[in-house]
């Protein structure tokens, strides 16, 4: 089923964000991104698989159910994962180009807090609500 590999996606999204946010060292970042740059290249990656299953496999099918709660909630669900999804994309290509992590660590890291909060928050929801509506 669908809902286990994302939720195993999800398990992976969790620990990659905490392998980026162990690199979360300003002093460490100013003198050698590269290891926060491939740890977030993983993260993105990842998250641009995740998002693509739910894509094309969960959030169809349940844009035509019968039950007015699921869809309901699935429409809910995409379209605040539009405005998650852009701003995951923009602060990869803000912190993905050359020197900019150096140059600015803490913002970086401050960022990086912000855009954790948000990623959790959504796991959390979707494991707690939606997965949870599906099973029943």
């Amino acid at each position: 089923m669908v809902v286990d590999t994302l939720t195993e996606q999800h398990v992976a999204l969790l620990k990659l964000a905490g392998d980026l946010g162990n690199l979360l060292d300003p002093d460490a970042l100013a003198t050698n991104a590269g290891p926060a740059i491939d740890a977030l290249g993983k993260l993105a990656s990842t998250l641009a698989a995740h998002l693509k299953l739910e894509d094309e496999q969960l959030y169809p099918s349940l844009l035509e159910s019968d039950d007015p709660e699921v869809k309901g909630r699935a429409q809910q669900y995409v379209e605040e994962m539009s405005g998650i999804g852009a701003a995951f994309q923009a602060y990869v290509e803000k912190w993905t180009m050359e020197g900019s992590i150096a140059k600015d660590a803490d913002g970086f890291i401050s960022q990086t807090g912000e855009i954790f909060a948000v990623l959790s928050q959504r796991i959390e929801r979707e494991e707690s609500g939606l997965f949870v509506l599906l099973k029943r």
